[in-house]
């Protein structure tokens, strides 16, 4: 089966390069697919791929100790 556009998006899930990812699925890809008719095919990023960089947690406030 052919699937939108012949390739596999990502969910970005965790990864700080989603917004320049080139496989990125998007609200805009997710539009075009629908529009296409085409099914999609997805994966989930994983530290395997040499693409992934893992997001920065948040920092945590430091926690005030009341004595």
């Amino acid at each position: 089966m052919i699937t939108y556009r012949d390739m596999t998006f990502c969910t970005g899930d965790g990864c700080q390069s989603f917004s320049r990812c080139l496989r990125a699925y998007t609200p805009e890809i997710a539009q075009a697919a629908r529009n296409s008719g085409r099914p999609v095919s997805l994966m989930r990023p994983s530290p395997e791929l040499a693409c992934f960089i893992p997001e920065q947690p948040e920092p945590r406030p430091e926690e005030v100790v009341v004595s």
